[in-house]
């Protein structure tokens, strides 16, 4: 009797609990089918038109360099049009796409870098290898960083003394945020455009201090005193088996590891298993007559 029962009962909650993994797989085989994968491109990008002008300006009397991966556009450098364009690091250059849409994107470029110079070399900034996210219709960007601070200076204090080891600051950090303009495949062309950036301080950026990336403009900009940054274009040369794209979409608020299968799925699927498997139970019981033998059968 107890070899009847045990082996269909296995079978039962076996089968039940296979569509799960098969979900799971079939979700994973869906996920690997679409795909973006950038093989070269390039950002444009003027970083703060307000900042290039106080560099160049009858106060800082600086310059800026450039080295690696970026080069200068032919515009006059005092127009708000002057933009840099950095080399794509197609390695570490991510887009997530789903039914045509970009939900993320993470853009990053190769080693580069433009140091700013100026009050007799009192002001040292180094913007390094810019980099562009995107998440929905909202882009961030931001760089890497290399600067001095000292705590309790004013910006007009700085000596080129003030540049030792103990004060260098560096690093990574996200400046800025607007809106995604522009999101579209041209045949193997994928172009990106943010516009209407602001400069987004620090958390810790404020009364005179100054926290992570904000070192490379000496923590001067915020929400009420010039808050605009460039607009930045990004081109991506692309292999695409995703079809046509155009247009950006919420990322989905759980997406799990890739490939698996998202979490109201899994809970859908996995009801329907329970229920599957306590069916299956019963069906096995009642084979068996150990219900009938119970008071309420015999009624």
């Amino acid at each position: 009797m107890l070899k009847k029962f045990a082996v269909p009962m296995v079978a039962v909650i076996g089968a039940a609990g296979m569509c799960v993994p098969q979900a799971i797989a079939d979700e994973a085989v869906a996920a690997k089918e679409c795909s973006v994968q950038v093989v070269s491109g390039s950002v444009k990008w003027g970083i703060k038109h307000s900042w290039r002008n106080y560099i160049q300006g009858n106060i800082a009397h600086g310059k800026w360099e450039t080295s690696g991966a970026v080069t200068e556009g032919t515009s006059d450098k005092k127009n708000k049009d002057f933009q840099f364009k950095f080399e794509v690091d197609p390695a570490h250059t991510k887009i997530a796409v789903e039914n045509g849409k970009i939900t993320t994107s993470e853009i990053r470029t190769k080693d580069s870098s433009i140091t700013f110079t100026g009050h007799h070399d009192a002001l040292y900034s180094q913007v390094k290898s810019p980099i562009i996210k995107t998440s929905g219709d909202t882009v961030s960007a931001g760089s890497g960083y290399l600067g001095y601070y000292v705590p309790g200076k004013k910006m007009a204090e700085y000596t080129k003394d003030d540049r030792t080891d103990a004060n260098k600051k560096q690093g990574e950090g996200i400046f800025s945020k607007g809106k995604v303009e522009t999101a579209s495949l041209s045949g193997d062309t994928l172009t990106l455009k943010g516009s209407n950036l602001r400069y987004t301080p620090q958390p810790g950026t404020k009364d005179g201090k100054i926290e992570g990336v904000d070192v490379l403009f000496m923590g001067i900009y915020n929400g009420n005193y010039l808050p605009e940054v460039d607009d930045v274009d990004v081109e991506l040369k692309v292999k695409n088996n995703c079809g046509n794209i155009s247009g950006t979409a919420n990322p989905a608020a759980d997406h799990g590891t890739p490939g698996s299968l998202s979490k109201p799925w899994a809970i859908v699927l996995g009801i329907l298993g329970g229920f599957a498997a306590l069916a299956g139970l019963f069906h096995v019981f009642m084979n068996s007559g150990l219900l009938q033998n119970l008071p309420f059968f015999n009624r």
